[in-house]
């Protein structure tokens, strides 16, 4: 206990411990003191664009993934029903405008452009027998007019010979008053004839006008009717590419049914969902 200790020299190990981390705290203060607000971000130099800042629209971009799809799309839908009795084209096949798809049958439109046929030709010939019977008639209006002309002649003739007779007192007065009327009276129904006959030729004519007119209408429904013939057979109605065709022999396709598309390829797009934040 009485032993004396002697005062080692020089800094203990605690006091040095504690001068470093005091100064490492210290240089760390520093540091962040001078690096405060501050970051770093290595860049290569071909990427750096300087520019003149300037009071301008910002414009934010953003990456979003989209599909390329075709300009615009054609979509099929059948004109005429019918049940159907070739494929002619494949999905994914480049056509023609005009080049045939699909062929239909359609035997309930068949016997309607027979019906219609058939009327067409019953309407010609009876427009037909109208103008021979009308040829006929007015040969016939001419041959009486003829004959009463005649006749009309004889009386005419008659009156003025006895209208002479009667002046030197051959004949009677009666007898020269009856040959005065017949002649009137003739010169009237030849009126009243020339008068029926130009009504009946007018009545006629307007009978083969409208016969005309109803025979126009019928071939007018003929050709209706053969060009939806011709939509049994379904065609490309632009160039492109056959993207669907959802058929099969056999099948029944009602009017206005949509059995496929058709892509343009003359130039295309990109169809793109984006985010509700960028709506605006």
């Amino acid at each position: 206990m009485d032993t004396p200790i002697e005062k080692r020299k020089g800094l203990r190990p605690k006091t040095m411990l504690l001068i470093l981390s005091g100064a490492g705290i210290v240089a760390l203060s520093i540091w962040l003191i001078a690096t405060a607000g501050t970051s770093v971000f290595r860049v290569q130099a071909e990427r750096i664009t300087i520019a003149t800042v300037i009071q301008d629209e910002f414009k934010d971009y953003i990456s979003v993934i989209g599909t390329v799809a075709p300009i615009s799309t054609i979509l099929l839908d059948v004109e005429e029903g019918g049940k159907v009795i070739q494929k002619v084209a494949e999905e994914g096949q480049m056509l023609k405008k005009g080049d045939t798809l699909v062929r239909l049958e359609n035997n309930e439109l068949s016997l309607q452009i027979l019906n219609s046929e058939g009327q067409l030709a019953y309407q010609s010939n009876e427009l037909r027998n109208t103008l021979i019977n009308m040829e006929r008639q007015k040969i016939s209006n001419k041959q009486q007019l003829l004959s009463i002309d005649y006749q009309l002649k004889l009386l005419e003739r008659t009156w003025e010979r006895n209208k002479n007779l009667f002046a030197l007192h051959h004949i009677s007065q009666e007898e020269y008053l009856i040959s005065k009327d017949n002649y009137e009276l003739a010169v009237a129904e030849r009126a009243l004839r020339y008068e029926q006959m130009l009504q009946d030729s007018i009545f006629r004519e307007n009978q083969r006008l409208q016969m005309g007119i109803s025979l126009n209408n019928m071939e007018q429904n003929l050709q209706i009717v053969r060009q939806r013939l011709d939509k049994l057979n379904i065609q490309a109605p632009v160039d492109g590419q056959l993207g669907s065709l959802n058929i099969e022999i056999g099948q029944l396709i009602n009017r206005g049914e949509r059995i496929g598309q058709i892509h343009v390829l003359d130039d295309y797009k990109i169809s793109a969902e984006i985010d509700e934040h960028y709506i605006d």
